[in-house]
């Protein structure tokens, strides 16, 4: 039986989960007004110079009246999830909320607080 840790991120850029993390599902929210920029989230392998290992761009994005995307996503992953051997690092583009920025829940196995 998994035993699975959930993280929440306000501010979407940096360090998420230090040391080998296996991701399951995530989830995120948020509003972006660039109009002109698809709102992006990159999750790397270690920290902003590692690889790539999940992408997700927000084509699916609606407008409401005010010319504003506003989003709550899941994001489907492989049931045996995806291995970022030396941690988690979060950079978003085009997003803003409340606070400034995207909100991005993370549930995982194996890592160590960032």
């Amino acid at each position: 039986m998994k035993r699975l840790k959930s993280k929440y991120i306000s501010g979407a850029n940096g360090q998420a989960i230090n040391g080998r993390t296996r991701i399951y599902s995530l989830f995120y929210a948020g509003t972006h007004t660039d109009l002109d920029a698809m709102p992006i989230l990159e999750f790397k392998d270690g920290d902003s110079s590692g690889d790539t290992l999940l992408y997700a761009n927000d084509s699916l994005s609606t407008f409401d009246d005010s010319s504003v995307y506003n989003d709550c996503v899941s994001l489907d992953l492989p049931p045996e999830g995806v291995l970022f051997p030396s941690g988690v690092y979060v950079t978003s583009t085009s997003w803003t909320v409340t606070d400034g920025t995207i909100g991005v829940c993370i549930f995982f196995e194996g890592g160590a607080a960032a």
